[in-house]
């Protein structure tokens, strides 16, 4: 298990408010579903060439109480309520200018483990995660943005990967105070080849603290 203490930097890190515009933009984005959550539901054992499945999970500590998020102005709020987005590719995609990558982006839910079919790459980064809070009444959005990012080394030639799991501790004030990033590795295995009923050749690669 590896600890990643982040004291004052992580009680900097507040929700910070949109702008109308820029909301404007998210919101389009959001009803035109180009945040994709891109969950593998194919054969385990008939994944393309060029595609890898990577499993992992996040969670957040201690997590959401009923009420938290306040985004049922939205038309599509239930596919964001208790769910973590985050951009998954080649390039380290920052909140600055996050809103020209929503293509890339992914929706999990959090604490539950992920499946996400991947385009191998010998790097890959999980950026800019976030979690939607509330729906202002000027048009805007307030978002948890969470410490990243993380680097992924996936072994050549593997094609199922285990990732790990990312904890976020928070404190009163949603200031991230710590991060864990936890192996999980056997019941991981065992979990999937239950979902998929079928063997799994399943590889690790452990995430990186990026930056």
């Amino acid at each position: 298990m590896e600890k990643a203490d982040h004291g004052q930097d992580g009680g900097d890190r507040q929700m910070k408010v949109l702008s109308f515009f820029t909301a404007l933009i998210l919101g389009i984005f959001l009803l035109c579903g180009c945040i994709s959550s891109r969950d593998f539901t194919g054969n385990m054992n008939n994944i393309d060439k060029d595609k890898i499945i990577l499993v992992g999970s996040i969670e957040l500590v201690p997590p959401l109480k009923p009420g938290e998020q306040n985004i049922k102005a939205a038309l599509n709020w239930k596919e964001y309520e208790n769910t973590i987005i985050f951009s998954l590719g080649e390039q380290i995609v920052t909140e600055k200018n996050s809103l020209s990558n929503l293509s890339q982006y992914l929706k999990v839910k959090i604490g539950e483990t992920f499946y996400v079919e991947q385009k191998y790459s010998n790097k890959l980064y999980i950026s800019a995660p976030c979690i939607w809070i509330e729906t202002t009444g000027s048009g805007g959005a307030k978002f948890l943005y969470l410490p990243g990012p993380f680097l992924i080394e996936p072994p050549s030639g593997c094609k199922v990967i285990y990732i790990g799991k990312i904890r976020y501790h928070r404190d009163i004030y949603n200031g991230i105070t710590k991060i864990e990033l936890i192996d999980e590795f056997d019941a991981a295995k065992q979990d999937a080849e239950k979902k998929y009923n079928t063997s799994i050749d399943m590889c690790r690669a452990r995430l990186k603290v990026s930056g």
